[in-house]
């Protein structure tokens, strides 16, 4: 009885499984902006804008983004400062001047023609304490590559880079 009991249980467990599809057509056909910013304690801070290579598709040739940004609230001026790389890979690079101290609010909005707009916001972190550092040379496809590799204190609730 107990043998009939195992293989019933087995086999809804078998017929029950679940599945997931997941369709290439049905993800986004539509580029996104892609933002990077990395505000720090730094007087200058810089954005980088690019468009994302969609799935099915090509990647839209980024002429201009509206760029604006706020620390506690305030607006600050955002200038464009050129363009980075080229091709698939081009950034629009742009920045602002502003001391950041720890615990500013820091927030981005991004848009362009034709492509869903952007926003992000962060709050500078405190500094972290560095128990350990060190250096690690790895290899992939065959190429070196240094790591890097910081220890900080591990009662840290915010993580960042």
């Amino acid at each position: 009885m107990r043998r009939y009991l195992f293989l019933l249980f087995i086999s809804i467990l078998i017929l029950s499984g679940c599945q997931d599809e997941m369709s290439l057509n049905k993800l986004s056909k539509e580029n996104r902006l892609v933002v990077y910013c990395l505000p720090t304690t730094s007087d200058t801070t810089r954005i980088y804008v690019s468009c994302s290579i969609p799935i099915t598709g090509e990647s839209e040739n980024l002429e201009s983004v509206k760029i604006s940004s706020y620390v506690n609230g305030h607006a600050q001026k955002v200038t464009f400062n050129g363009e980075v790389g080229s091709g698939s890979r081009k950034q629009l690079e742009y920045y602002f001047v502003k001391g950041l101290r720890i615990g500013d609010k820091v927030g981005v909005h991004a848009e362009a023609e034709n492509i869903t707009p952007v926003n992000a916001e962060t709050v500078i972190p405190d500094s972290a304490l560095c128990l350990s550092l060190h250096m690690n040379s790895l290899y992939s496809y065959g190429e070196p590559y240094d790591q890097i590799v910081l220890k900080v204190n591990p009662t840290l609730t915010s993580y960042f880079a």
